[in-house]
């Protein structure tokens, strides 16, 4: 069920209907072009954490005969879980944002679809 689009206000001239229009649009553009980036930040946020990840796991594997006991559990107890919540932390924020983004965009869209005309005899 769609929500109902707001009426543009009646007292705008033509001229501010175009320019407000004119306005919605370049925010619109704007959010689109952010959201895109926010997609792109997310997946290298991924490849980051990964191979993080994996070079922790490597170095400790590769060092675990030449380092004392106390760092290896160092690593696998205290700075591992750390990196992985300090990541899943970003992740989670860039998710939020990219639904607070969804939200703006479907209330700026009802805006725009309320100033352009719905057809020849709208």
């Amino acid at each position: 069920m769609s929500s109902p689009s707001p009426a543009p206000p009646a007292e705008l001239t033509e001229q501010q209907h175009k320019e407000l229009l004119q306005v919605l649009l370049t925010e619109y553009t704007t959010l689109r072009a952010e959201a895109q980036h926010n997609e792109t930040y997310q997946i290298e946020l991924a490849m980051i954490s990964f191979s993080a990840l994996a070079a922790l796991i490597a170095a400790a594997a590769t060092f675990s005969a030449a380092i004392p006991k106390n760092i290896e559990i160092f690593f696998f107890f205290l700075a591992l879980p750390c990196l992985v919540m300090f990541l899943g932390l970003l992740w989670i924020d860039l998710i939020y944002r990219r639904t607070r983004f969804g939200c703006y965009t479907k209330c700026l869209e009802n805006k725009i679809n309320a100033l352009v005309p719905q057809g020849p005899g709208g």
